[in-house]
């Protein structure tokens, strides 16, 4: 089978700590996957080897059949057609909402439509420091959405949503994966996010993925485990 992304024996160190240990990933073209693990997984750092953000100490990366990098090869991240939801948001201070995503799209309609989805439409016209946390988190994923490109990483997209623009967000995801047949990854440290979203979980562990599993499936093993009756 022929896989969108893959990662293979991938390695990453931060000075003496060596995060990723020859990970291994096959993502299909049109999938949703989500990466799940506890702070310093190495989550984070899959999406920014993936993006061209990092640099892998070993293995090999390949995007659309496409080897980026090896050890001999590094493709650049403006070469990759990647558009990635960055946890820190990224946005930029003099940039208003709307500006924001005209620099990365001249298509006035599709901006004014993800505008709206997000529920935009009225602070198109302020600058970051006018929104609160949960509208700039908005900006960066309708910055990402806007984009043109068939790879979508998202990194912690919903932590300053309530449940309600949570739902709002995940069905503008499906949209967009829909519309643009995009294969996208996604980040969270919470079960409930891959719920009616992502197609698969990978499970960090060891920096390795220890299993994959659909989301329900995630779901019941974390009720088991934390609410499981003590021993008497």
């Amino acid at each position: 089978m022929s896989y969108y992304i893959t990662l293979h024996d991938v390695r990453k160190k931060f000075g003496k700590i060596e995060v990723l240990k020859g990970l291994s990933l096959n993502v299909k073209k049109g999938e949703i996957i989500g990466l799940f693990g506890p702070s310093g997984s190495g989550k984070s750092t899959i999406l920014n080897l993936i993006a061209g953000l990092e640099r892998p100490d070993g293995g090999r990366i390949t995007l659309r059949n496409t080897t980026v990098a090896s050890d001999n090869v590094f493709v650049s991240p403006e070469e990759r057609n990647v558009s990635m939801v960055f946890q820190d948001l990224g946005l930029w201070p003099h940039m208003t909402v709307e500006e924001h995503l005209k620099f990365v799209s001249d298509d006035r309609r599709l901006i004014s439509v993800v505008l709206k989805q997000l529920g935009l439409e009225k602070k198109k016209d302020r600058l970051p420091e006018e929104l609160s946390g949960g509208e700039r988190q908005r900006v960066s994923i309708a910055r990402a959405l806007t984009k043109p490109s068939d790879i979508l990483l998202l990194d912690e997209p919903f932590s300053f949503l309530d449940l309600k623009l949570r739902e709002r967000v995940k069905k503008t995801i499906k949209d967009y994966k829909k519309k643009n047949e995009s294969t996208v990854v996604i980040v969270s440290h919470s079960v409930f996010d891959f719920i009616d979203l992502c197609d698969r979980v990978a499970i960090l562990k060891d920096g390795k993925i220890s299993k994959i599993e659909k989301p329900r499936e995630l779901l019941l093993e974390f009720q088991k485990f934390y609410y499981r009756k003590p021993k008497r």
